[in-house]
């Protein structure tokens, strides 16, 4: 399985809310559960970023609820050690 960096894109402060309505009422997938969710918007900026493994971007995007997917870009990527 490839790695996909799901970018949830800026958004506003009622988009935001919207968002975590919808997460807080989400059953989340296996895909999804245990995995660091990377959040700036408590700090002002809107977006999030998290990995996770699919077959493709097709398959990696269903893993975020409806409304979140529809600010979600998957991007193929691989890890490096520095």
């Amino acid at each position: 399985m490839a790695q996909y960096l799901l970018h949830c894109r800026e958004h506003t402060d009622a988009e935001c809310e919207e968002m975590n309505k919808e997460f807080e009422s989400y059953d989340v997938p296996e895909g999804l559960k245990g995995r660091d969710f990377y959040c700036s918007c408590p700090h002002g900026v809107h977006g999030g970023w998290m990995v996770v493994e699919a077959s493709s971007a097709d398959a990696a995007l269903p893993l975020m609820p409806p409304i979140n997917r529809s600010f979600t870009k998957a991007i193929q990527v691989d890890t490096m050690t520095l």
